[in-house]
């Protein structure tokens, strides 16, 4: 019964690593196959049977973190790559606002050279 129990509050929250839970299960799995390989009959109010279907439950369950562990990794470095994007946009988008303010200011700067350079040829004519 400790070890159903044990089995109840192992909980694979997001908040810890794979790594630590792949370990959790892997302990939980040592401690199943030793009370299988000790007893056949009843161990600790469990039966044969049920050790079986838990240490089933727990291999299950050791392959899906192994098989995903790197998974969770590409996801974190997707999205500080995303972020890195996201600010580079920011940034760009920042400086392309910057340019056409350049721009507008150049023209108008143009202008008013035009102006006066037409304003002193009509005045020299």
């Amino acid at each position: 019964m400790l070890v159903f129990l044990n089995l109840v509050t192992l909980k694979l929250s997001l908040k810890t690593s794979e790594t630590v839970n792949l370990e959790k299960i892997r302990h939980f799995k040592s401690i199943i196959e030793k009370k299988i390989d000790n007893d056949s009959q009843k161990t600790q109010n469990l039966e044969f049977d049920e050790l079986n279907d838990f240490h089933k439950i727990l291999q299950i369950c050791e392959f899906v973190l192994e098989k995903y562990e790197n998974k969770k990794a590409l996801s974190q470095n997707l999205k500080k790559f995303v972020k890195i994007i996201d600010s580079t946009l920011v940034n760009l988008e920042s400086l392309d606002d910057e340019i056409n303010e350049l721009t507008i200011s150049a023209d108008f700067s143009m202008n008013k050279i035009k102006e006066f350079q037409s304003n002193l040829i009509k005045s020299n004519d």
